[in-house]
C-alpha cells in the first residue's frame, strides 16, 4: 500500500505502517553513520545532552557526497544499516521513532523496534542521485569535524522509502525470502572499518545476460557452469523465457532486454525525463514490447502492463501444461 506521512513520525503514525508499504515521507529528518551514532552513545555515557531532539526523530543513514552548484546536498544514497545496529536500541529507547538505511538488521534493534513501537524504512540503494532531489534543504547541525559522517538536518518532500520492519516486528526481509531464491547485485569487500575496498561480484551488461540464462535453467549457483551450459528443453527449464519480465532503465540493460523478447518474453524500457528518445529508439528496433514512465507507484502504467502481462503468462502457462497433458494422453491411447 501507498502511504504519504509528514515528520515528526509518531507512535501514532508508525502503528498505521505496515511491512512492505510503499512510503513517501515529507518534513525534517536527521542524516548520521556510525561515526556520528558511536559520538552520540559516548555522549549518553558520560550524562550529557544529545545534540539533536531524539524524541519521535527520523534518522537516515547516508554520508552524502559533496553538493554541486545549486543544489543543498550532492548524491544522497543510503549505507549499510548493520553499521548503526550497536548503537540503535539506545537511540530507540531515548524516542527515535524511524530509521531509514539498506539491508538487514540485529534481532537487538528489531526487539527495540518492537519494544517502542518504531519503525525501519529502507531506501533505495544506487539511486543516490535520484534521491538527492527529494531533499530540499540541508545544514550541519554538530560534529562538523567529522565531514561527511557530521549530523545533518534535511528537509524532504515525498522521499520514497518502503517499511521493512514494522512496530510489530513483521519483516519483510523474511517474508520476501519465500519468494526469491536469489539475488544477483553488484557487491565488495568490505574492511574492518565498514569501507569498500574491492568488488566482490560486478554486474555489467554482459553478465546480465548470463544471469537470464542461469535463471532460465536453474542454475543459480555462480560455480554450476555445468548446468548452464547443458540443453534443456524449453518448456522443461526453471522459467521458461516465455515467463520472464524484463524491466531496464539503462544502457547497459539493452542486450537482456533483446535477449528476453528475442526469445518469447517481455520486455519494458523505463524512461526518465531526458531519456525519453532513447526508450522510443528501443520500441521502434523491436527491443522491448513496452516503454513506460519511471513512476513505480500504485496504478501506475508500469504497474497495469505488468499486472496484464503476469496475467497473459499464467493464462498461457495453463494452456502449455493442457497440451502436455492432452499429448500424453493422446500418444498413449494411439500406441495401444
Amino acid at each position: 500500500m501507498e502511504k504519504h506521512i509528514t515528520t515528526p513520525i509518531t507512535q501514532k503514525i508508525t502503528k498505521d505502517l505496515k511491512s512492505g508499504d510503499y512510503v513517501y515521507i515529507t518534513g525534517e529528518m536527521y542524516v548520521a553513520r556510525d561515526a556520528a551514532h558511536k559520538r552520540m552513545i559516548e555522549a549518553l555515557d558520560r550524562k550529557e545532552e544529545l545534540p539533536i531532539d531524539i524524541k519521535d526523530s527520523t534518522i537516515y543513514y547516508m554520508g552524502p557526497s559533496p553538493a554541486r552548484d545549486g543544489r543543498p546536498i550532492g548524491s544522497a544514497g543510503p549505507t549499510t544499516a548493520t553499521r548503526m545496529d550497536k548503537y540503535a536500541p539506545r537511540l530507540l529507547d531515548l524516542g527515535e521513532k524511524a530509521m531509514i538505511g539498506e539491508g538487514k538488521r540485529s534481532k537487538e534493534v528489531i526487539d527495540a523496534v518492537i519494544r517502542n513501537k518504531a519503525v525501519y524504512f529502507a531506501a533505495v540503494g544506487g539511486a543516490g542521485a535520484l534521491l538527492s532531489k527529494c531533499i530540499k534543504s540541508s545544514e550541519v547541525i554538530c560534529y562538523d569535524d567529522l565531514g561527511a559522517e557530521a549530523i545533518r538536518k534535511i528537509y524532504v518532500e515525498d522521499f520514497p522509502v518502503i517499511v521493512v520492519i514494522d512496530s510489530e516486528g513483521n519483516n519483510l526481509y523474511e517474508t520476501s525470502i519465500k519468494e526469491f531464491k536469489k539475488i544477483y547485485a553488484c557487491e565488495f569487500y568490505y574492511n574492518k572499518s565498514g569501507n569498500a575496498d574491492w568488488p566482490k561480484q560486478v554486474i555489467n551488461f554482459t553478465t546480465k545476460t548470463q544471469f537470464i540464462f542461469r535463471i532460465s535453467k536453474g542454475s543459480l549457483e555462480q560455480l554450476d557452469d555445468k548446468k548452464l551450459n547443458s540443453v534443456i528443453d524449453h518448456d522443461d527449464r526453471r522459467i521458461p523465457y516465455r515467463n520472464m519480465i524484463y524491466i531496464g532503465d539503462g544502457m547497459t540493460d539493452v542486450p537482456c532486454m533483446k535477449l528476453v523478447k528475442m526469445k518469447g518474453g517481455e520486455s519494458i524500457a523505463i524512461y526518465h525525463k531526458d531519456t525519453i528518445d532513447t526508450a522510443k529508439r528501443l520500441f521502434k528496433d523491436q527491443r522491448v514490447g513496452y516503454i513506460c514512465k519511471a513512476d513505480y507507484s500504485q496504478n501506475s502504467e508500469l504497474e497495469s502492463i505488468v499486472k496484464l502481462l503476469i496475467e497473459q503468462m499464467a493464462l498461457t502457462s495453463k494452456l502449455v501444461d493442457l497440451h502436455k497433458k492432452h499429448k500424453e494422453q493422446y500418444l498413449e491411447e494411439k500406441n495401444e
